[in-house]
């Protein structure tokens, strides 16, 4: 069986340590210990932490990784796992739209307020020449 340190994870995902500790302590991720009291992973618990990586990206509170850490097995899809990773995505969907609303906003303040800066330079302008 092939195990890690947590030098070799963090070097490998490009996280810092105090993250795997944390995820540790908030009952997320669940390490080994060596004989000489070091941390240590298997493939299996990598594998968890690359979805935990992911639900992250995808926006999870650790509250929800932590209730899909009770309900993941590696080789097994469970419906209440499928279920939360919908929810998400739907959460996802809406944030998207909001976002995409927040700047349609923008760009037409942005057009408006250029647009007045034009005409107000042509007003000076025409102040000026006269």
């Amino acid at each position: 069986m092939t195990v890690f340190t947590i030098g070799k994870v963090v070097e490998k995902y490009n996280i810092p340590p105090y993250t795997l500790r944390y995820y540790e302590t908030e009952g997320i991720l669940v390490s080994s210990r060596n004989s000489q009291n070091r941390r240590i992973y298997t493939e299996d618990d990598l594998k968890w932490l690359e979805v935990v990586i992911v639900l992250k990206k995808a926006g999870f509170p650790l509250k929800k990784i932590r209730e899909y850490a009770d309900l993941y097995h590696p080789n097994e899809l469970n419906p209440d796992v499928l279920k939360l990773l919908k929810q998400q995505q739907l959460v996802l969907e809406d944030s998207q739209k909001k976002i995409a609303q927040q700047q349609k906003e923008l760009q037409d303040k942005i057009a408006f307020l250029e647009k007045s800066d034009f005409h107000l330079r042509q007003c000076q302008e025409k102040t000026h020449l006269e």
